[in-house]
């Protein structure tokens, strides 16, 4: 049977006389003179401990004494490696690399033999354009114990002592998890413990600014409102560094642009672009958290003034046809832009541009005149518009409810009844988002987030009026009579009306009026000029009933003129 005890104490290797040893010393020529870039380096530092203190029952097959005799073994042993690499003539080397040890060992059979070591003594290596740790046979011989002639105390056979070899403080952990100084560790089968750090030569430091650090999440066809000028600087103990190699990247802040849905595998949200010569599309957030992917969409370098420059812009998806020309709807939202050291990946620094649409407002209900519906889970806050929008809707909705009021005291003084219902509210949907950008609105298959439908939206200049129940037809049951005897369909006649009060604040949407191909053809709604609706004929395929035409959508624009243009 077999017992091992582990002390602390290293009194049997004083008792035996263990006697220091000199260290050796060996000095190796240093890195011949050549241009040198010390922040452009790392130190690492390796650290090696062994302490055993055992003592067991041993047995020697064939040995005069069945039972074995007692065995001791010591040993506190301490090795360091100091490695320092540097760019140097645009090459990284090894221009300092050196080893520190000590030690005592013993291993002792009392009644047999005993032999005692010490160890001590500092390396330099030298310089090296290769393996940190190489070193000549001359140099390894150097690294070990010396002993003191074996102390036979019996004759026991089968029974010798012997010192162990020291290990070599080898670079074990890998260069991507020595972050900050820290660190790569390990207790081997044997006991020894290993450790390793990594220190940047000098202090390097980088920053990122962003000019401006809030922009438009739109863009005209020719312009540059959804992009911010980057500028990177490093430097070295405060003064620029050169030809430093800095890797860029883009996140997303989850559920940022008041988009209430995280970005699915499946379902990707775009992070935007980097520009230096030309534009990086910088791919997709996937939901992962922040850190998971450290990967950098590119690499610029830095100038003799330590600086680089780039441009962000914002993933821009949809072009917009209006009025006031052709722009291209950008996803709102924070992004957060992160400069790294190729080199040295702990050396960072990130801000942040936000991309929205300054000044929106929400559209607020008026009891019986005004409403508000389409909210979503996906986007809670649907009805945001520029001030000017914000008026030019409600004064609709306010004329609208007058209209109604008038038309109603006329039946009554013509003899007539008034329709049921007596006031029919003005009912908006989908206007903007509360900082603007691509609306979303369906996030659900077949439909794709991160995309329109909504192309009209970005900039909260205009938005969507409920068709008075119109969605799944017109309800022909629910007519009243006017002055003259006609009938009239009371959805026909509300949507007769608003189209009529509605170009007094802002101007319709042909294509969601479906001019190409209704009865409102394409030169009557870029005239503004609508027929009667009433009973004419439907073609093929629109909506409503097969004899009668309803628009699929009733889109407002608010341009300019009343102050609300987005």
């Amino acid at each position: 049977m077999t017992s091992c005890v582990k002390l602390r104490s290293v009194s049997l290797l004083l008792a035996v006389g263990l006697m220091a040893l000199p260290p050796s010393r060996v000095h190796a020529d240093p890195l011949p003179g050549s241009a040198s870039n010390g922040c452009a380096g790392e130190t690492y530092r390796v650290a090696i401990s062994r302490n055993v203190f055992i003592a067991r029952p041993e047995g020697s097959p064939g040995n005069y004494k069945p039972g074995g005799f007692l065995r001791i073994t010591s040993e506190n042993l301490s090795v360091h490696g100091t490695y320092v690499r540097e760019l140097r003539d645009g090459k990284l080397r090894w221009v300092s690399r050196s080893i520190d040890w000590s030690g005592q060992f013993l291993d002792s059979v009392p009644q047999c033999n005993s032999i005692s070591c010490d160890a001590g003594g500092h390396l330099e290596l030298g310089f090296s354009d290769g393996n940190a740790t190489g070193m000549s046979a001359d140099q390894e011989n150097e690294i070990k114990y010396n002993c003191q002639p074996v102390h036979r105390t019996g004759n026991c056979f089968g029974y010798s002592v012997g010192a162990p070899t020291i290990p070599i403080p080898v670079l074990r952990g890998a260069r991507d998890i020595l972050r900050s100084g820290c660190c790569y560790s390990r207790v081997d089968p044997d006991g020894t413990r290993y450790s390793e750090t990594v220190e940047q030569r000098g202090n390097l430091q980088v920053s990122i600014a962003a000019e401006p650090d809030k922009v438009s999440p739109n863009q005209s066809v020719d312009g540059d409102e959804a992009t911010s000028q980057l500028t990177v600087k490093v430097t070295c103990d405060g003064m620029p560094l050169k030809d430093e190699d800095m890797g860029v990247r883009i996140d997303v802040k989850p559920r940022s642009g008041e988009h209430n849905h995280v970005a699915l595998p499946t379902n990707p949200r775009p992070r935007g672009s980097l520009i230096v010569k030309a534009p990086s599309n910088c791919g997709y957030d996937t939901g992962e958290p922040i850190g998971n992917d450290d990967s950098a969409c590119t690499t610029v370098t830095t100038d003799a003034n330590g600086e680089a420059k780039l441009k962000f812009k914002v993933p821009l998806d949809g072009r917009v046809n209006s009025k006031n020309g052709k722009y291209y709807g950008g996803l709102a939202g924070t992004y957060k832009i992160t400069a790294k050291s190729m080199r040295i990946t702990e050396a960072r620094a990130s801000t942040q541009v936000i991309a929205a649409v300054d000044g929106l407002t929400p559209l607020a209900p008026v009891a019986g005149v005004l409403e508000m519906s389409g909210g979503s889970d996906s986007h809670p806050d649907n009805s945001w518009a520029t001030p000017g929008v914000v008026n030019a809707f409600t004064g609709l909705a306010n004329d609208f409810h007058k209209y109604q009021d008038l038309h109603n005291k006329a039946l009554v003084a013509c003899g007539k009844k008034k329709w049921k219902p007596e006031f029919e509210p003005l009912s908006y949907n989908d206007i903007a988002l509360p900082e603007g950008g691509l609306f979303d609105c369906k996030t659900s298959p077949p439909h794709s987030a991160w995309a329109p439908p909504h192309q009209t939206h970005p900039k909260g200049e205009g938005g969507d009026i409920n068709r008075f129940g119109a969605s799944q037809g017109i309800n022909f049951n629910n007519t009243g009579t006017e002055c003259d005897g006609s009938t009239a369909v009371l959805q026909l006649w509300y949507m007769q009306v608003l189209l009529e009060l509605g170009k007094k604040y802002g101007r319709w949407d042909c294509f969601d009026l479906g001019a190409s191909k209704g009865l409102i053809s394409p030169a009557a709604c870029a005239a503004q000029d609508f027929p009667d609706l009433g009973f004419a004929p439907l073609p093929p395929g629109m909506y409503g009933p097969p004899t009668f035409y309803f628009p699929p959508n009733l889109h407002l624009h608010v341009y300019s003129y009343l102050g609300g243009d987005g």
